[in-house]
């Protein structure tokens, strides 16, 4: 399981969490789950956007239907591209997924660190991301900072916006590696540089 959680409202999660859910479905052919646990409602906006039914998985295939057998339907639920969607997702919602048909499942936890953090440091895979823009940064720094430990050895760090300038100082004074999120304005569209990105992301097993 996958957390994605951010320092900050707009630093890129729920994109981020989107990618990743479309490379495992279309590239590795995973039956992903992307739930958002965070209080966003974004996913809900892209279900509307999509025009998918909030209360179905649109997707009447075999395999559409079987993403839904086990699955408690206790959050508005739908389907694009593969990836099974869950719209204000509570904790029953991910114990069905966990239990039902998924290979993988992205957990979008919204840019409130605090407020997430518990559900993060449950999930195998944990990602935070931050921005380097000079009116974000703050808060990025004060995540890492407190959590010097975790990110060495367990979190990777995505980052989005700012220079490299400020990316190769913040490396060098909390010793830590930041990979930048590459800007990929389509999220059902994972080609080329997307699919080394999320090979490195994805395979990349902590720091020593």
């Amino acid at each position: 399981m996958t957390g994605i959680i951010g320092c900050g409202r707009g630093v890129g999660v729920t994109h981020l969490a989107v990618l990743c859910a479309n490379y495992l479905a279309g590239a590795r052919r995973k039956r992903t789950a992307l739930l958002e646990l965070g209080p966003g409602g974004d996913l809900e906006r892209l279900g509307d956007f999509c025009g998918a039914a909030a209360s179905g998985h649109g997707d009447d295939s075999a395999a559409g239907r079987a993403a839904f057998a086990d699955v408690r339907a206790d959050a508005a639920s739908f389907r694009v591209c593969g990836v099974t969607y869950f719209c204000a997702a509570t904790a029953a919602t991910l114990a069905s997924c966990m239990n039902g048909p998924f290979d993988e499942i992205v957990v979008d936890l919204g840019g409130d660190f605090e407020r997430g953090k518990t559900d993060f440091l449950r999930c195998g895979k944990k990602m935070l991301v931050g921005s380097l823009s000079e009116w974000r940064q703050e808060e990025f720094l004060r995540v890492i900072s407190g959590n010097r430990q975790a990110c060495r050895e367990d979190w990777q760090l995505l980052v989005t916006f700012g220079s490299a300038e400020s990316e190769r100082e913040i490396e060098r004074q909390f010793r830590l590696e930041l990979l930048r999120v590459p800007f990929w304005p389509d999220a059902f569209r994972i080609t080329g540089e997307m699919f080394g990105f999320f090979e490195i992301l994805l395979n990349q097993r902590g720091r020593q």
